[in-house]
């Protein structure tokens, strides 16, 4: 959001989240990423597994953790 507002709407060049609440920049950008390093048991698991579902449909590289 900080960066929607400092850009004044203009898309970024390279972007890259790890939750939904990144879509809007990553939706923004001429090339996105999502990253997905969470382990099971972490809370941010959950969150990170659904940027990474929606990276899969939107075609966006996904950098996770093996």
């Amino acid at each position: 959001i900080v960066f929607l507002k400092k850009s004044q709407g203009e898309a970024c060049f390279l972007a890259g989240g790890n939750t939904l609440n990144d879509r809007p920049l990553l939706e923004m950008a001429e090339l996105a990423f999502v990253v997905h390093s969470a382990q099971p048991k972490s809370p941010f698991f959950a969150p990170e597994k659904k940027l990474r579902n929606l990276a899969l449909k939107n075609h966006w590289p996904v950098f996770e953790r093996i």
